[in-house]
């Protein structure tokens, strides 16, 4: 819960969130065409008040399949309320 709620008649700027995540996964077992695929993602998120959150993701990934190699961006938003 952030200790200075936004508000545009207060000075408040809400509380901010950075992160961020690494994946890997290979597929020998569930996929027939086999491959790696890593990604590395980071997040920030910023908590107005306490019922509110707004997110955005990037990341970065490989796909590694049958000596082929295939780079690929990842741009995610979201809006989030919850009681």
């Amino acid at each position: 819960m952030p200790r200075s709620p936004f508000g545009f008649g207060h000075a408040g700027t809400g509380a901010w969130e950075v992160s961020g995540r690494y994946s890997s996964r290979r597929s020998d077992r569930w996929c027939r065409r086999r491959g790696v695929m890593s990604r590395l993602t980071g997040a920030i998120s910023w908590y107005p008040e306490q019922h509110w959150r707004f997110e955005f993701n990037y990341g970065r990934g490989i796909l590694d399949r049958g000596g082929q190699q295939g780079r690929f961006n990842v741009f995610q938003g979201r809006a989030q309320f919850g009681f």
